[in-house]
């Protein structure tokens, strides 16, 4: 294990999910590129010995980002991104001003690391469990003798100590649209929040591919997740987009009528086949299902 010499800032990672290998400063070197849930889109950068975190405007854009996709969108030589996140079409929403937030510490002292979600409200971090829930994890809650209208009403801050807080690993999500990144060069990213049929459901699956033959890279997306609590409901509304792309990092979402891109289930990703004679389909990989299979026509 070489990670304390060659990538020590990896210790400090996080939730990964997804990761991809850029040059993002044109040195000739590929740089890697890290995202995660409850973390920002990370860049490691490659000096030819060890891989070191570097700041970026990306920096504060911490999510729930599931997938990664790398290439150059706008056509000016330098590598893209695009990111699947968690959408809109959620429970709980979370920004800049009202984040969701997770707590992680051995709250009541019994040797097991605990994790409190929590959202915004008055400015105030609020649990999202259940009364039960949370007292039923935790026993130095339920000998408070909450009700349940007092529960509501109670903030982390009311819950716990100040100490216990201060203690604890917090982690924020300001943002759950799935997004394109245009690199601008010297570490600086342009954002651009992809259409609002793609924030329906979470993306986990992404492939950039000229569709439409017009020389300019186009979008295939999927996405969804069914294993939420049912308070949450689970995120189903994402059968398959396509997006035509204009070569300035710019996408259009096409309807399914004339995309012909209609896929249900649990879609964990997209790649492209090719035949010997040169024909193209898109393979759709789902969860607990059969791959589904697209031609892909001149």
């Amino acid at each position: 294990d070489v990670t304390d010499k060659s990538a020590y800032d990896f210790k400090s990672l996080g939730m990964v999910t997804s990761a991809g290998w850029s040059d993002v400063d044109g040195d000739g070197k590929k740089d890697l590129v890290v995202v995660g849930d409850w973390m920002a889109p990370t860049i490691f950068k490659n000096n030819g010995r060890r891989l070191s975190k570097i700041s970026t405007s990306l920096d504060a854009l911490t999510g729930w980002w599931n997938t990664l996709e790398i290439a150059d969108l706008d056509g000016d030589g330098d590598d893209d991104f695009v990111i699947g996140n968690k959408g809109n079409n959620t429970s709980y929403k979370t920004s800049k001003e009202a984040p969701m937030a997770l707590y992680v510490n051995d709250f009541d002292n019994n040797g097991t690391i605990e994790q409190i979600l929590t959202r915004t409200i008055e400015g105030k971090n609020v649990p999202i469990a259940l009364k039960r829930e949370i007292t039923n994890q935790l026993a130095s809650l339920k000998k408070k003798n909450l009700k349940f209208s007092d529960y509501a009403e109670k903030s982390m801050a009311d819950l716990f100590e100040k100490e216990v807080l201060e203690n604890s690993m917090l982690k924020k999500a300001v943002m759950s649209e799935s997004i394109v990144v245009i690199n601008n060069g010297n570490t600086q990213y342009a954002i651009s929040i992809l259409p609002k049929e793609v924030q329906f459901s979470c993306v986990c699956g992404i492939h950039c591919v000229d569709i439409n033959n017009d020389g300019n890279l186009d979008l295939l997306l999927g996405g969804n997740k069914y294993g939420y609590k049912p308070q949450f409901s689970r995120q189903d509304a994402n059968y398959g987009s396509l997006l035509l792309g204009d070569g300035k990092g710019n996408f259009a979402w096409e309807p399914y009528a004339t995309s012909g891109f209609f896929v249900d289930g649990e879609i964990k990703s997209i790649k492209i086949l090719k035949t010997k004679s040169g024909l193209k389909s898109v393979i759709v990989a789902r969860n607990n299902e059969q791959p589904k299979l697209f031609k892909i026509n001149d």
